[in-house]
């Protein structure tokens, strides 16, 4: 099977290209609309809205030499057990590169404007059956792909938003929350400890929140789509504000 270095787009991560991306209190200023409209357009040429979204690229921290982001889902957040759906937790940490660690799965990726080639941004853990299989899935579908990366590629340097769109392997639908009674899932970040956690709760919760919290707006950070390019009601947002920060994954 074909890989994306095999692709002649993409380089192997390094924390150094995780570090230069911009911090998410300098991404939230950038409206970016507009131009999603097009990635979405470039999706929908591709077959290829049903593996992938788009991304704001950002960090929220360093890392350190040999980290990487690794994501996993699961219950608690002691839990090791595996799961794909019905989950309430969705947990981000740096991680130290190890043996095991080093078969973790790329699932979103930014673009490296000095060496004009793709890099993966985070992880999703190794054991998580699912996005090994998406990931496989993208690269049965290597031509596609290849021709969406060089359009996408051609289209931020265009733009000027090299520095703002990634894109990602689509995991929502493994999270376990129900937009019928207005929850979305909402994700708080420790700094200090490069963790963050994205729990469910409800708009009523987060308005509620936000009158002690008047200086923070809602950026997206997600964008997914329907095969003919209108949004499949999925969205990803950011708390932008001074202090603890928030993520919120929520249904328009």
């Amino acid at each position: 099977m074909a890989t994306l270095l095999d692709s002649g787009l993409f380089k192997s991560f390094s924390h150094e290209a995780f570090n230069s991306v911009k911090d998410i209190d300098e991404s939230c200023r950038a409206s970016l609309d507009d131009e999603v409209k097009n990635l979405a357009h470039l999706l929908k040429k591709y077959k290829l809205s049903n593996i992938l979204g788009i991304s704001r690229i950002h960090n929220h921290f360093k890392l350190n030499p040999g980290e990487i982001v690794k994501v996993s889902i699961g219950c608690d957040e002691d839990s090791s057990t595996t799961v794909e759906k019905d989950v309430t937790i969705v947990r981000l940490k740096a991680v130290q590169v190890t043996d095991e660690q080093e078969k973790s799965v790329p699932y979103m990726w930014a673009y490296d404007s000095v060496d004009k080639k793709l890099f993966p941004l985070q992880h999703f853990d190794h054991n998580n059956p699912t996005m090994k299989n998406r990931l496989n899935q993208l690269c049965t579908k290597m031509d596609e792909f290849r021709a969406f990366s060089v359009e996408f590629i051609q289209f931020i340097e265009k733009t000027g938003t090299q520095n703002d769109f990634g894109f990602y392997i689509r995991y929502e639908d493994l999270v376990k929350f129900d937009k019928n009674i207005g929850e979305f899932l909402m994700e708080d970040t420790d700094v200090v400890s490069k963790r963050q956690w994205m729990v469910p709760k409800t708009t009523a919760i987060v308005e509620e929140e936000s009158k002690n919290h008047p200086e923070k707006t809602i950026t997206i950070t997600h964008w997914s789509f329907n095969d003919d390019g209108t949004v499949d009601g999925t969205s990803c947002g950011h708390c932008c504000g001074h202090g603890s920060c928030g993520h919120c994954c929520y249904h328009k």
